[in-house]
């Protein structure tokens, strides 16, 4: 099996960088491709930060985004007004005896800085400033972004500004380009350049105000310029870290206090632009990666939906579940992925693409939700009546059931012995008939907040045998009971609790006389357990440590589940906030 397994990673800041992923992955031996969707909405990743400017000189704008762990990536415009599909700029290799990557925040800001007619590139990179200088096509290696008395602009700023995220325009209407840059602390900043539009000299750094206060959002700040009002006046557009976006319109001198435009979910970058028929608009990166349209009219602004683009990354956000499954039976795998905010969607495949998500829905049109948030889909018969209905693991602790009849019905919680199922803590679940009588048996687990295992969930794991007397109606539990886990040398019979692995997901992918091998998703990372007792027991669960030291598959992940692609066994894995955020999905071998 395992010479066959094929590996579906999801990208994101924490579990790799994105050119990583478009080359080969973070674990030396894996190789594969990406899967993205045929057309879909823009993703950076973690914390989307955005910079716009015709990068290929085709009179059309492109997009550069910077992440929370350094990534740049390139996407090109084309003359259907779609983004194409993304391309590191900067590649760099990733170093896996250093896994995970440390976070660093990339804030790119594309301006002609020395005049030469060519955009170059300044780079907030964490707390530092670097100069990325462009001609004919060629981006020079970068070098620190420096005052006019030589000194390193980004060693001016103090310890509580942080990440620093810049921002160039000809603030003051001398004809050469300032500084605006927002740091982790919430401030904006204003570097005043001296010099000529060819020669910048920059001065120290003074933090900017606005309504006679100096100007600070919720943490961290990213600042923009614009004409937001529809005066001839540039204004000031400011993003914060609670999703809200600000303007402070632009007066003879000075500007006026903040004013909120619009208050989005989460953390947002705005750059203001003419991005399409001549219109200025605001285009926003967010924490979540995605990336928005915001339409200015009149000094009011309205979502305009996601930039859209071609081959891009599938991305649901955090906390992303993803499962295969061929639900139109077309001989294809389609992909039902939950989130962190509690959303099932379905993404249908269309060749060698997927289409966008759409949420799955009861019959009678309700978006199904996981109360709670924390959505984990699992398909499965449950009524054994020959198609696939929905368990659906909730953030809350409970695990509903969604009966398939001509379209989903909402049969409530999930009960054991006539009372309704309640863990500590977000729930994962997987369906298989693992005593083979005919009926579909289940394995469930928790991720607890505080990380200690309680009450029922001693060993974090546990097993629900379907006891329906008919296999045809919904399933019946009459107890939860909680599996052994331990660790052991191959052979030995020197077994060790391993509790502390953290055991969140149970999925069986093999089974044979006296052995069923599982796949188990840990803190520890993604695992492969044996039970070497009768199908007709309790599982013992087992994970290998030779030397005592484990030997995981895959680094920690969110979710990792066996499907399969193009006729081969493979795995489709997500990540939770805490390890990024993106589901961009890539086919592995190893």
């Amino acid at each position: 099996m395992a010479s066959l397994l094929l590996v579906l990673l999801a990208s994101a800041a924490w579990g790799q960088r994105l050119e990583a992923l478009l080359d080969s992955g973070p674990y030396y031996g894996l190789d594969g491709k990406l899967i993205r969707l045929a057309v879909g909405p823009v993703t950076g990743g973690d914390i989307a930060d955005v910079a716009v400017g015709d990068w290929d000189g085709d009179g059309r704008l492109d997009l550069l985004l910077g992440s929370a762990y350094g990534d740049l990536t390139l996407l090109l415009r084309d003359q259907n007004g779609l983004l194409g599909s993304p391309q590191p700029l900067m590649p760099s290799p990733v170093d896996v005896l250093g896994w995970p990557p440390e976070p660093r925040q990339a804030s790119p800001e594309l301006a002609d800085w020395d005049g030469n007619g060519s955009l170059d590139l300044l780079l907030g990179l964490g707390e530092r400033l670097y100069l990325y200088q462009r001609s004919e096509g060629h981006l020079s290696p970068g070098h620190p972004l420096l005052m006019a008395n030589g000194r390193a602009l980004a060693a001016q700023f103090d310890r509580e500004s942080g990440h620093l995220a810049p921002c160039a325009d000809d603030l003051d209407g001398d004809g050469d380009l300032d500084l605006l840059i927002g740091d982790e602390g919430g401030r904006i900043w204003w570097v005043e350049n001296s010099g000529t539009p060819t020669a910048p000299a920059l001065v120290a750094p003074r933090q900017l105000s606005a309504g006679g206060q100096a100007l600070a959002v919720e943490a961290p700040a990213r600042v923009s310029v614009g004409n937001v009002v529809g005066d001839s006046r540039k204004d000031l557009v400011i993003g914060d870290g609670s999703g809200g976006l600000w303007v402070c319109q632009g007066l003879a001198s000075g500007f006026e206090a903040l004013r909120l435009l619009l208050q989005l979910e989460d953390q947002v970058s705005p750059r203001v632009y003419r991005w399409q028929d001549g219109k200025q608009a605001i285009i926003v990166g967010t924490a979540a990666g995605l990336v928005r349209l915001l339409a200015l009219q009149d000094g009011t602004v309205s979502d305009a939906g996601p930039l859209m683009g071609r081959d891009q990354p599938l991305d649901v956000g955090r906390g992303a579940v993803p499962i295969g499954v061929d639900w139109d039976r077309d001989g294809d795998t389609d992909l039902v992925v939950g989130g962190a905010d509690g959303i099932v969607r379905y993404f249908e495949r269309s060749g060698v693409g997927y289409m966008p998500g759409r949420p799955l829905a009861t019959a009678d049109g309700q978006t199904i939700v996981a109360t709670g948030g924390y959505a984990w889909p699992c398909m499965a018969d449950a009524d054994s009546d020959g198609d696939l209905d929905l368990l659906l693991g909730c953030g809350d602790g409970t695990l509903r059931l969604y009966i398939n009849s001509g379209g989903f019905a909402d049969a409530g919680p999930v009960q054991v012995a006539d009372g309704e199922l309640k863990l500590p803590g977000p729930v994962s679940v997987s369906a298989c008939d693992y005593d083979a009588d005919g009926d579909s048996d289940l394995f469930l687990a928790t991720s607890l907040a505080n990380g200690e295992p309680q009450a029922l969930l001693q060993r974090r794991v546990l097993y629900l045998e379907n006891a329906a007397a008919s296999h045809r109606g919904p399933p019946v539990f009459i107890k939860a009971v909680p599996l052994d886990l331990f660790t052991a040398e191959p052979d030995s019979q020197h077994l060790q609790d391993a509790t502390t692995l953290g055991l969140r997901y149970l999925q069986v992918v093999r089974s044979r006389p006296g052995q069923t091998r599982f796949l188990a998703v840990c803190k520890a990372g993604v695992l492969s357990l044996l039970s070497s007792v009768s199908r007709q027991d309790y599982p013992v669960l087992v994970a290998a440590a030779p030397d005592g030291i484990l030997q995981p598959l895959l680094p920690p992940l969110h979710s990792a589940t066996l499907a399969k692609m193009d006729g081969k066994a493979g795995l489709l894995c997500g990540l939770d906030r805490c390890c990024g955020r993106q589901t961009t999905v890539s086919f592995r071998r190893f």
